[in-house]
């Protein structure tokens, strides 16, 4: 019969081999119940959800949140694919926070999803997911961070919410400096009719001194008849 010694590291030997294959968002069913046990007993795992699990050093203090949030967006992308496969993706507001650099982890990270679901998922230390039915989540022009499905920065950019520029006018100035040329806007813009956009990036251009593409946003929409 294997000592505790043996067992711990026969259960720490099988983690690593999972952390080897990427694994961040570990399944109730990655562990055989004896070492499910036993890592957990020790410190090596922690549960964020009701059958699923992080990896932790085993010398964290109790109500250390380090590891959850070292883990945070890799464990939410790793879960979010498994329950919805390709059908979510990121709110508008959360993908341009990200496309921006802004990796700062929400207290509620907003997901659209193409299935018919709407709820809240608590994780540890004040976070959460929020998910929003959304028919044509899986239909958006999409990008990935850390295995995340963020909506296209250009589409993002067209369609956040006219708040974000209050809230957030450091990100909503950023963002507009990353654009180098506007004719993939305009062609959102465009393809969509949405005048009433357009005239707000023209003020918010104007407004980080970007004239020429402020010129060339309003006259491209007059002449197509906007």
């Amino acid at each position: 019969m294997a000592t505790p010694q043996e067992k711990l590291a026969n259960a720490l030997e099988h983690l690593k081999s999972l952390q080897d294959k990427g694994v961040l968002a570990f399944r109730h069913a990655d562990f055989s119940r004896i070492d499910r046990e036993i890592l957990m007993k020790h410190n090596f795992l922690e549960e964020v959800l009701r059958g699923w699990y992080i990896a932790t050093p085993n010398d964290r203090k109790k109500g250390d949140s380090t590891a959850w949030f070292t883990s945070f967006w890799g464990f939410t992308a790793q879960y979010l694919s498994h329950r919805f496969g390709e059908n979510y993706c990121l709110s508008v507001e959360q993908s341009l926070s990200i496309h921006v650099g802004n990796e700062t982890i929400p207290h509620q990270l907003i997901i659209r999803c193409s299935e018919e679901v709407n709820g809240l998922v608590t994780l540890p230390y004040g976070t959460s997911l929020f998910v929003m039915h959304s028919a044509k989540a899986s239909e958006l022009p999409l990008d990935t961070y850390q295995g995340l499905r963020l909506i296209d920065f250009h589409y993002a950019l067209v369609h956040c919410s006219p708040s974000v520029y209050v809230q957030r006018p450091t990100e909503m100035r950023t963002a507009l400096l990353m654009i180098s040329d506007v004719s993939e806007l305009l062609r959102i813009l465009l393809d969509g009719g949405h005048s009433i956009i357009a005239g707000r990036l023209v003020g918010a251009f104007r407004n980080v001194k970007r004239d020429k593409d402020a010129d060339t946003i309003l006259k491209t929409m007059t002449s197509a008849g906007y």
